[in-house]
């Protein structure tokens, strides 16, 4: 049982926060019909403008976290939306793949144009609530540290918060009904579009929030790591198929 719990201890902090866009996955495609393969890009974005505030321009932690998780990252989902798939209907799902894709590998590359060629570490946690070099207990003689509690505790929250929204509320009934029929929803007296689009931010948060926390985690600061985030996210929700939150969260922690 130690040496099982040597090898998944390290695993925990890369399972949350693949559950985290597993699961924005999940509320994507529930409420809008689109498979977003470019959280993975948009995860990326997020944790490189946090560590450029951070690193380059020598900003604390929690205004770099409100500008690149809790700004960025709605807006782009909401750009996404507004810009692009809102103008595709709701049966040309081919087209949607492909602009997805296209985010996929265009977001990253958009971002040196933007602020210019940067060498970037790994950044510190965002949370100083958790310091991530202090063991607090052990588990099978395995130290669980800051780190590990911070994206734990955090990732519970986001997904219990996130779970209570979509099954016992109203908002949460509009954002599965704008799937089938957005035509059907307005008729009821509800602003479809204004469902689709919290969607999209909500969904584009969460894709924020995984980067951010897998920044201090993965070491060397690459794109490519965060494609391969999208890899075990995409199995989680394929394994929830594209609708149950606790399947998808379980396989993702699981894969970490």
């Amino acid at each position: 049982m130690e040496h099982f719990f040597g090898f998944a201890m390290p695993g925990i902090p890369y399972g949350c926060g693949y559950a985290i866009v597993a699961v924005g996955l999940v509320l994507t495609y529930q409420a809008t019909g689109v498979f977003n393969f470019a959280f993975g890009a948009q995860a990326y974005a997020a944790a490189f403008v946090f560590t450029y505030l951070t690193q380059i321009k020598g900003w604390s932690g929690f205004p770099a976290f409100v500008v690149s998780v809790v700004v960025l990252s709605p807006l782009i989902g909401l750009a996404c939306d507004r810009v692009l798939f809102r103008r595709i209907g709701n049966s040309n799902t081919t087209a949607k793949l492909v602009i997805s894709l296209s985010l996929l590998v265009g977001i990253p590359s958009l971002l040196p144009v933007i602020f210019g060629a940067q060498n970037l570490d790994a950044t510190a946690t965002i949370f100083p609530f958790f310091n991530p070099n202090t063991v607090y207990f052990y588990v099978f003689q395995q130290p669980v540290n800051g780190s590990y509690l911070a994206t734990f505790t955090v990732t519970v929250v986001v997904l219990v918060a996130l779970t209570a929204l979509l099954r016992y509320t109203n908002l949460g009934l509009q954002m599965r009904g704008a799937v089938e029929s957005r035509r059907l929803v307005q008729l009821d007296g509800v602003n479809s579009g204004g469902v689709v689009a919290l969607a999209w931010a909500i969904s584009s948060f969460m894709a924020g929030l995984a980067g951010v926390l897998l920044a201090p985690i993965y070491g060397a600061f690459q794109s490519d790591t965060y494609a391969t985030l999208m890899v075990a996210a995409i199995a989680a929700a394929a394994w929830g198929l594209l609708r149950s939150i606790p399947i998808a969260t379980g396989v993702a922690v699981l894969i970490g």
